[in-house]
């Protein structure tokens, strides 16, 4: 289905796509939370936020003006936690390019994008790479780089979900929480669903979005915070403050003090002004002294704080995410494809990093997902600059990186082999286990080639 121009009909159609994806999937990017805070609540606060995006517009009957600014400030009201918060900016962003005209083509979407990207970033005071912000930032600047004279809606959010996806892969490099615990981050992971949405709606499919559940009405377990608890991460507060024309001169009022005084008392901090309307998402033990100093400058709209570390005990994060063993990083390291469990724990035992499973074929395949996982789990790093799947340890002392390859060619299906992941040298071709454990016991892995 090719579409070439983007108004407000087909705006709010792609919102309800997104919403409706997200709110299939929030449990999945509920089960990723683990940055700022592991209060496994990510999908349910990004949800909340676009569908109430989704609710302002409507059909989209307006100009795509109109229906972004509606999508907006719908989104404000009803932003919820870190990730949801930086979701509406996103979408703040993307009314802002698209203010006072009737539709737009590819080259306007991809510039309203850029918005959203200033926007998203500029409403963070501390930004922190390998978040959304990151997924967000490396997807817009590919697309919009591969925006020609023949390009349509439908190729636009092709490449830009194409680089979200490889974002998405790489934030575990970037954010040590998410490589420790073995997973992406949430936030991008819930842009990459809604971006999955909004494609489903371009080519014709009608999104439902059933009523979500008030947070305010789900059953709270309190035996997750006892009276013998500790106050581990502190509250999520969250509000909007109407600014007063009695207490501060809304023409030059700087909302960076507000800014400064917060990041003095919590963290996660998110601010940012709309007119006389200060919205505020902060993490911090001592709420009650944010909105006594809030009082100030103005008065409360709407007010939300729950406590994470409740959260966190309720939804069981720290046995979804215990914190594993850090192992050493090595220059090098080997792997073997083996068939039988003795000859397996054989290699184990002699040394090797990792052992793939080769099956009756001994087609080594699996090596590149074990790969992948040890890369998540910080044992390996990916270098993403060469073509096909290259690994690395973290350099031998002296700044060379040792990369390897990986590679299923005919030979290697027929007889397995051994790789010692460094400087793409081979321990040896053939698989037998006398030549495969020779190797092993041979290797120096303390040793530089």
């Amino acid at each position: 289905m090719e579409n070439k121009v983007l108004d407000g009909f087909l705006f709010a159609k792609l919102l309800r796509g997104g919403a409706a994806a997200l709110q299939a999937n929030k449990q999945m990017i509920n089960d990723l939370n683990v940055f700022p805070i592991p209060d496994g609540d990510t999908g349910d606060n990004m949800s909340l936020t676009i569908n109430a995006g989704a609710s302002a517009v409507g059909e989209g009957s307006e100009s795509l003006s109109q229906i972004a600014g509606k999508a907006a400030s719908g989104m404000l009201l009803g932003a919820r936690g870190n990730s949801g918060v930086i979701l509406s900016r996103i979408f703040a962003g993307l009314a802002k390019g698209f203010e006072g005209i009737q539709e737009a083509d590819v080259k306007g979407l991809a510039a309203a994008f850029e918005s959203g990207v200033s926007e998203a970033y500029g409403a963070v005071s501390v930004p922190v790479e390998g978040t959304i912000l990151t997924v967000l930032k490396d997807s817009v600047a590919y697309a919009n780089g591969r925006v020609g004279d023949e390009s349509d809606f439908d190729s636009y959010f092709a490449d830009f979900h194409r680089e979200l996806r490889l974002s998405l892969e790489r934030t575990p490099d970037l954010l040590d929480v998410l490589r420790e615990a073995g997973v992406v981050d949430s936030g991008g992971a819930g842009l990459g669903v809604i971006v999955e949405g909004m494609r489903s709606a371009l080519s014709g499919a009608e999104a439902v979005l059933a009523a979500d559940t008030p947070a305010q009405a789900q059953q709270v377990d309190l035996d997750a915070f006892t009276e013998n608890s500790v106050l581990e991460f502190g509250y999520c507060t969250e509000f909007l403050l109407r600014l007063q024309k009695s207490k501060v001169d809304l023409d030059s009022f700087d909302e960076g003090v507000l800014i400064d005084y917060l990041n003095s008392v919590g963290d996660s901090v998110v601010c940012f002004r709309e007119g006389s309307i200060v919205k505020v998402h902060v993490h911090t033990k001592t709420p009650g002294d944010i909105l006594n100093e809030m009082q100030r400058y103005g008065e409360f709209l709407t007010f939300k704080m729950e406590n994470m570390t409740l959260q966190h005990n309720e939804n069981h994060m720290a046995e979804k995410f215990a914190p594993k063993p850090r192992m050493p990083h090595k220059p090098f390291g080997v792997v073997s494809v083996a068939a039988g469990e003795g000859i397996k724990d054989a290699f184990v035992s002699l040394g090797c990093d990792a052992v793939v499973d080769g099956g009756q074929s001994m087609n080594p395949s699996g090596l590149r997902g074990d790969l992948d996982a040890r890369h998540r789990r910080g044992r390996l790093r990916r270098d993403h600059r060469g073509a096909g799947g290259h690994y690395r340890g973290r350099g031998d002392g002296n700044g060379l990186p040792r990369r390897a390859r990986y590679r299923d060619g005919r030979r290697a299906g027929a007889q397995g082999r051994l790789y010692r992941l460094c400087g793409r040298h081979h321990l040896h071709r053939r698989c037998d286990p006398q030549r495969g454990s020779g190797s092993a016991l041979r290797g120096d892995q303390g040793g530089t080639l």
